[in-house]
């Protein structure tokens, strides 16, 4: 990867993990340490990133200091060469990381039920004037028929972004009941973690303008999102 582009990309993950992502130009090394749980992360980044090379895992502990090296090394040989990858691989110890504790497990099943709870029903009594946003959160985003599915809303009029992989992000726009029926439908699929990070009742304007469209990065995700919600965005990226 050219120091540009390397350059770029820490920055997002700079923007999206404030005080928890640094790096260390003289060993190569990312360390991500995440605040409320102390699970820290480090990889160290090989001179053909991402073409020829994935980071190698250096260290992963989790809450409980449970060693989850060969957990992120798996996470990584699903990921593609020629792609970023760092912010797939932290999302992924994030879930890891939270699935070792009890309370974790717990919190993130509150808030995956409280995310999808009543709100997603569709509904035929929706004000065809009321707008809405959602962005959806998936451990990840991998199968070709579900990344159909994203991209074709059952009803017209919704617009919206779609970022497979580790993690998979998906922001949907435009009438209510058809953002809310096509989330309902996409939920009904079988998801490791499923979560609604986020709803407005406001129609986000998408760069790209009209229909769902797929990305490969979240670089990519937030310039469809525009400069007017990127730090919106990056808030919501951040929530646990």
């Amino acid at each position: 990867m050219d120091s540009s582009a390397l350059e770029d990309e820490l920055a997002l993950l700079a923007a999206m993990y404030p005080e928890e992502v640094t790096y260390d130009t003289r060993s190569s090394e990312v360390t991500y340490v995440q605040k409320d749980t102390h699970a820290n992360l480090r990889l160290r980044i090989p001179p053909g990133y991402p073409s020829t090379a994935l980071p190698d895992v250096i260290s992963a502990s989790g809450v409980q200091k449970q060693d989850l090296r060969e957990q992120i090394r798996r996470i990584e040989k699903e990921l593609l060469l020629g792609e970023p990858a760092l912010d797939a691989i932290i999302a992924g110890f994030q879930e890891l990381a939270a699935s070792v504790g009890e309370n974790d497990k717990r919190i993130i099943g509150s808030n995956a039920d409280h995310a999808s709870g009543g709100r997603m029903r569709p509904s035929s009594k929706e004000p065809v004037d009321k707008k809405l946003t959602t962005i959806v959160w998936l451990h990840h985003l991998l199968a070709t028929s579900k990344r159909k599915q994203v991209l074709a809303p059952p009803l017209p009029g919704v617009s919206g972004v779609s970022k497979p992989g580790y993690p998979g992000i998906l922001i949907f726009a435009g009438p209510a009941g058809s953002v809310r029926q096509h989330v309902q439908e996409l939920k009904q699929l079988k998801w490791q973690a499923f979560q609604v990070r986020y709803e407005e009742e406001e129609e986000w304007k998408l760069t790209h303008g009209a229909g769902v469209i797929e990305v490969e990065t979240m670089g990519e995700m937030v310039r469809a999102i525009g400069e007017k919600r990127k730090d919106e965005f990056m808030g919501v990226m951040r929530m646990k």
